[in-house]
């Protein structure tokens, strides 16, 4: 079965099977790429690259649930050491930055409930598929 923990405990997800990720904090999660390209399995998991924040070892990655562009999933993405995994941080951004221009970052964003639950274990899902784990 596929656990949520709201702490800062690990918890294996899908214990049964090999170890593909593991939440960290809310809706902070390690994922195993392997040899694939980050970028690549995101896209496959219906994410594009955000244009205003693409950096190689940092990226950020954009799921629009509207035409509109929001609400919308945002991933900030850590390459771990020797690229084999990593760690992306979930949230969804249900409307554009109040404060936008002016250097702050307010927005509405929700960092955990079931909308970003649901989210994070399709995306696991999808990498799982991608990578030949079952």
């Amino acid at each position: 079965m596929y656990k949520v923990y709201k702490s800062s405990e690990l918890v294996t997800l899908l214990p049964s099977r090999p170890l593909l990720c593991a939440i960290l904090t809310l809706m902070t999660f390690e994922v195993t790429i392997g040899r694939q390209n980050l970028s690549v399995l995101m896209r496959r998991a219906g994410y594009a690259p955000d244009p205003w924040n693409s950096h190689e070892k940092n990226p950020s990655f954009l799921r629009p649930l509207a035409r509109a562009g929001y609400p919308r999933f945002h991933i900030y993405a850590t390459l771990t050491e020797g690229d084999a995994s990593a760690r992306l941080n979930l949230h969804l951004d249900q409307k554009k930055a109040s404060y936008e221009g002016s250097g702050a970052h307010a927005h509405s964003g929700e960092y955990d409930g079931a909308l970003v639950e649901n989210e994070a274990r399709r995306i696991h899902e999808t990498f799982r598929l991608e990578l030949g784990l079952g």
